[in-house]
């Protein structure tokens, strides 16, 4: 299906005044363009290999241009500004110079061609990346990124920009923080200051200014006209200006389509191009996390949607056809995209124009580029420099917590001191030992209760109730939540040993809750089985419920099975697992009091249950003289288990009576599959909302357990109030009564987490 951009111009009739606009946007901006990808040119080649410069403008000019049309016709938004773009830039100059340093000594001949090997290896790379991930829809995958160190890769970029112009504009050689003096001293002082005076001109009035198409466009030309100007005054000759480097170069009249290099293979240094491997990687990711940055502030700027995958292959095969030239990757320019856009010039033939603007550069050749003053190329790199520092360090200062502040000025550091490859390994050490160290922080454990708090759906006789009750110290739930992993775990194992050694009692179950964990990794796992031998030691059970298929693979993987652990039991269901619990506490309970006598202990519990007992006993015995004087209306249920009596939402009209067997109530949980919300045993009533009332039934009654279950319809139970009014009273007050109890019992667990 076509994207609304693919379609949005097909067809469109382009008027006078769009003609008009379109072209003037793109041919301004295209001048920018040219103005920009010379400066990244003169920051490659220009301190390492001046004698190739012009070689190195001819690659840069021709790959961009081509990039730009491919992308104005042929990407997902069409019509697009593109071209050779700063992040890339900057990392290719820093390519350029780990292959210049490697080739220490080497003519410049051999330097040039292994460096343009080098950028066409990045810049190709960078588009079949940029395809496979656009293919296999994984473009958002760059999303995952810590944003800490996106940050610190663009504000790095930024550093080494605004810095590569003061060295394109001084003349001084390489600028190291850790040497400055000596770049000051072989520095072209006087155009140094200019063009620091030129990029921090366009970014203060692009700030105050912001939006406004003529900032960049009107100081560049304004700085220039005023440059030739002064010249003009004093009377200095071209060559005495070309002497003094105020221009790009010195250029050779060579035009450019000569001066394209096919590299001699020859003379290539593998053995150096492979230590620049690391470099090339990098420029592979941080191309990557730029495009996507681009694309999303594109966005915000258009309030339309970008389809990142689709964009991503579109500009990989435009890179991969333009990185043949052995520029650096290209993609959607924002500003001048969103300010076509804005002025309703955004199409494929204004895209075209703007990239035709630097094809046009260079067939003109250094008869143009050759008066490009020097001052002008440092304080564009300058200003592109001032721009990434101010959005990802001066900007998000206040937005970002102190530690992922620190890392964004880490990187810039590494960056700095280290190179950049260095630089990407601190960002990202740094960002994974602070995620671990906050998600560890974070509580695995979401609730810890004991049994009174905690009960099954399983219908109890008041006596094993009341001994539940009296032992609900002996099961502990632990419910765990989020990812396990080796932090976290500890945690809880440090938390149920902090408990069992603090208790006079000890739990003798304790069950962990693993239905919310997403994941668990194989370190968690050893973690659970010294609580395995933690429980062993105090003579208690770990009951584990997984609570998804993943998860319990993993526990069994790392060899968390009951057949290697006689402590260990493993359950699919949560409220099985606690009703198994229940059953052992009940079987020690009855033996502890049967071994123990008449104990003190024994005769207060006993004298407590006892009144319990006694009006468990009235309604049981009012239950069973109502079904004997009821039997002759009542229908005969063929109980066998698995026999739903009524489902959930079922127009139900007849009251049950289990006289015995047992009956599962089920509720459809979010999966749609059956939960089981209480087990009702003999001496128990259901359906009394559809026969009493008509509406439809909450949950659906199983036979869980076959026995006998008789069925009064709600007919009946109206003829009663008529022909045997006394004993529909007393169906009413019992029915009245058991429904109090199952209300408070299930309501209980309803309640549980």
């Amino acid at each position: 299906m076509e994207s609304s951009f693919e379609s949005q111009y097909r067809g469109d009739v382009l008027t006078r005044n769009t003609i008009r606009t379109g072209v003037g946007i793109a041919v301004v901006f295209g001048v920018v363009g040219v103005a920009t990808t010379v400066s990244f040119a003169t920051l490659v080649f220009g301190e390492d290999v001046p004698e190739f410069l012009n070689a190195g403008i001819a690659h840069f000019l021709l790959g961009g241009g081509v990039a730009g049309i491919v992308l104005a016709v042929a990407s997902s938004l069409r019509g697009q500004f593109g071209g050779v773009q700063d992040v890339s830039a900057a990392i290719a100059g820093a390519i350029a110079i780990s292959v210049a340093s490697s080739l220490d000594g080497s003519s410049s001949e051999v330097i040039f061609a292994n460096a343009l090997i080098a950028l066409i290896a990045a810049t190709f790379l960078t588009g079949l990346f940029f395809v496979v991930m656009g293919r296999l829809r994984l473009g958002n995958f760059v999303r995952f990124v810590p944003f800490p160190v996106m940050a610190g890769f663009l504000a790095a970029t930024g550093w080494l920009l605004f810095k590569g112009g003061l060295e394109v504009a001084s003349g001084g050689g390489h600028l190291e923080i850790l040497h400055l003096g000596y770049f000051i001293d072989h520095a072209h002082i006087d155009q140094l200051g200019i063009a620091i005076l030129v990029g921090f001109a366009i970014f203060i009035v692009g700030k105050l200014f912001e939006g406004r198409l003529w900032v960049l466009p009107g100081i560049l030309a304004g700085a220039t006209a005023l440059f030739f100007l002064i010249v003009a005054f004093s009377g200095a000759g071209l060559d005495e200006l070309r002497g003094e480097h105020w221009f790009v170069g010195p250029l050779p009249d060579t035009a450019f389509w000569e001066a394209l290099t096919v590299p001699d293979l020859g003379i290539i240094e593998w053995d150096a191009l492979a230590g620049s491997i690391g470099s090339i990687l990098t420029f592979v990711v941080v191309s990557s996390l730029a495009l996507l940055v681009t694309v999303s502030g594109l966005e915000l700027a258009m309030e339309r949607d970008i389809d990142v995958n689709k964009e991503m292959e579109r500009s990989g095969l435009a890179n991969m056809l333009a990185g043949l030239t052995g520029a650096p990757t290209s993609w959607v320019d924002a500003p001048s995209t969103a300010v076509a856009h804005s002025r309703g010039a955004l199409h494929p033939v204004f895209g075209v124009i703007h990239g035709g603007v630097m094809l046009v550069a260079f067939l003109a050749g250094p008869v143009v580029i050759g008066l490009f003053p020097r001052f002008i190329a440092g304080g564009l790199l300058v200003f592109l420099g001032l721009e990434l520092i101010g959005e990802w360090i001066v900007d998000t200062r206040k937005e970002m917590p102190r530690v992922d502040y620190a890392i964004v000025l880490a990187i810039v550091a590494a960056v700095e001191l280290l190179g950049f490859l260095p630089g990407v390994g601190v960002g990202l050490v740094s960002s994974i030992v602070l995620f671990v160290v906050r998600y560890s922080s974070l509580q695995s454990i979401r609730n810890q209760l004991d049994g009174g708090a905690v009960q099954s759906g399983r219908d109890r006789p008041i006596p094993d109730e009341r001994l539940l009750d009296h032992f609900d110290h002996r099961t502990l739930t632990v419910q765990l939540q989020g990812f396990i992993f080796f932090g976290s775990a500890y945690a809880v194992y440090a938390s149920v040993k902090e408990t069992f050694e603090a208790a006079d009692d000890p739990p003798g179950y304790l069950v962990l809750d693993m239905r919310l964990v997403q994941g668990i990794d194989s370190s968690a796992t050893t973690t659970l089985i010294k609580t395995v031998k933690l429980l062993r030691d105090y003579e208690g059970s770990l009951i584990v419920v997984p609570g998804s298929p993943s998860v319990r693979r993993s526990l069994e993987q790392a060899g968390l099975n009951p057949d290697h652990f006689d402590h260990l039991h493993l359950f699919d269901k949560f409220n099985e697992a606690i009703e198994w619990c229940e059953e052992q506490v009940l079987a020690s309970a009855r033996e502890q009091l049967q071994g123990r006598g008449s104990g003190t202990a024994d005769a207060d519990f006993l004298e407590a249950v006892f009144g319990d007992v006694m009006a468990g006993l009235e309604v049981q015995e009012e239950f069973e003289e109502l079904v004997a004087a009821l039997r002759p209306r009542m229908e005969v249920i063929k109980a066998e288990t698995g026999v739903v009596l009524f489902d959930e939402q079922d127009e139900n009209r007849r009251l049950f009576f289990i006289v015995s067997g047992r009956v599962a109530l089920e509720r459809v949980d979010m999966r749609g599959e059956p939960m089981r919300v209480r087990a009702l045993g003999r001496w128990n009533m259901v359906g009394e909302i559809g026969a009493f009332l008509g509406y439809r039934e909450p949950s659906t009654a199983r036979v869980e357990q076959a026995g006998e279950i008789l069925a009064l319809s709600a007919d009946d139970i109206a003829a009663l109030v008529t022909e045997a009014p006394e004993l529909a009273q007393r169906l009413q007050r019992l029915t009245i009564q058991m429904m109090g109890s199952e209300l408070a019992k299930t309501t209980q667990n309803l309640a549980q987490p």
